[in-house]
């Protein structure tokens, strides 16, 4: 219900000017704080509802041009108390399985008229609370889908850690290390040749030996170095995904422009097991310095999904082509095409018409947010999302459009 003190517009669509006149007396005589707007007819309604909005509808059932139930569909969210003559309560029943918010009697002593400023503030009040119910509920439902997309991205992220870690592993159990403890043992034992790296065969070779397991340290120091940073940088994401759930239920994601190569190494990252999993290859083709505005973990979020549908198209697939593509361009209206595009099973007309519903999958063991989040956050950033197929067994190519910046 409005809290300033302007006068509630009401709409009277009454086809009874008797009525009509004694509503707008009433509403003087008793100093109602309401700004009436008579309409006689249905056109006159329509013609009105097209021009302006109003607070409250009061609304006749018989009409001269037809009757008023013609017109709730244009009302949308607008509270609307409907009028019927005595005796037609079937009408009022049909009126609020419409969309009417209240119904009256009018009686022939007009006594319903002392009612209405009471039913007016009634319905304002009560539509009131119901788009603020619609609201929290759909807060509500954001949250809760955006928590399953933090844990499966988590999830994701811990999955590349644990591939990351396994390789570490195998780095050290394949490590040349063990090989300096025997050339040690052999120069301890040789000590006390003099002529020992000259005379001795052995002693001859240590000085090449240890050059070339110089190289091969070197390597392994190399690998583990990069795993590891890979590590810190994941466990880093994780964490970002954490606070941006945290922040979540606080205020709106800030968004900022983001370098989009940089966007999509981080994804890749994330998927680089599973495409060596699977023998996929992957061509990534992002011009320099494009920037996208954005929130940082929501986007990475749609494109470590979105990487994760075309692998699995893939692996579902036994096509002999096992590719990705993900390639950016600046469009002639300025806005930025992101497309990844997978040779995997494709997308029939069924599957198709399901995408972006929110919990629809054709996995056994899917979630079914992933495009319906994908096209929440897109339409939040006033951009859009297109998948396009040729059908099964042709691949897929998923568009995200940015709006220009």
């Amino acid at each position: 219900m409005a809290t300033d003190d302007r006068p509630v517009s009401v709409l009277l669509v009454d086809d009874d000017e008797i009525d009509r006149m004694a509503f707008e007396r009433f509403v003087r005589k008793g100093r109602h704080p309401f700004d009436v707007v008579p309409a006689a007819s249905k056109r006159a309604a329509a013609a009105l509802l097209a021009e302006r909005s109003f607070d409250v509808v009061i609304l006749d059932y018989h009409l001269g041009d037809g009757v008023g139930l013609d017109l709730l569909p244009d009302l949308g969210e607008t509270p609307v108390i409907f009028i019927t003559g005595g005796g037609s309560e079937e009408f009022a029943i049909q009126a609020l399985s419409r969309g009417a918010t209240d119904y009256m009697i009018k009686d022939a002593e007009r006594h319903y008229l002392h009612l209405l400023p009471a039913a007016i503030r009634g319905v304002r009040e009560r539509k009131a609370a119901e788009l603020e119910l619609r609201r929290s509920e759909e807060r509500y439902r954001q949250l809760a889908e955006f928590a399953d997309t933090v844990i499966h991205n988590v999830g994701n992220v811990l999955n590349s850690v644990n591939a990351s870690c396994e390789s570490i592993m195998h780095i050290l159990n394949r490590s040349r290390v063990g090989q300096l403890e025997r050339v040690n043992q052999l120069l301890d034992h040789c000590k006390d040749e003099t002529d020992f790296f000259s005379a001795h065969p052995k002693g001859k070779q240590i000085p090449d030996y240890l050059k070339g397991l110089q190289v091969k340290l070197d390597r392994e120091h190399q690998s583990i170095q990069d795993e590891t940073q890979g590590i810190l940088k994941r466990l880093l994401l994780i964490r970002e995904i954490i606070e941006t759930q945290q922040s979540q239920g606080k205020v709106g994601d800030v968004g900022e422009l983001l370098l989009l190569s940089e966007i999509v190494e981080d994804a890749v990252k994330v998927r680089s097991s599973a495409l060596q999993k699977y023998r996929i290859s992957l061509s990534v083709e992002i011009p320099d310095g494009l920037r996208v505005f954005a929130p940082k973990v929501k986007l990475t979020h749609i494109l470590i999904n979105l990487l994760k549908n075309s692998i699995e198209a893939i692996a579902d697939h036994h096509g002999s082509a096992r590719r990705i593509g993900v390639h950016a361009q600046r469009g002639e209206d300025g806005r930025i095409l992101l497309k990844i595009e997978d040779t995997g099973i494709g997308i029939d007309e069924t599957t198709y018409r399901g995408l972006f519903q929110h919990g629809f999958t054709t996995k056994k063991d899917g979630h079914g947010y992933g495009l319906h989040y994908c096209a929440r956050i897109m339409k939040e950033l006033k951009g859009e999302v297109q998948v396009h197929s040729n059908g099964r067994g042709t691949g897929a190519t998923v568009t995200l459009i940015f709006a220009a910046s």
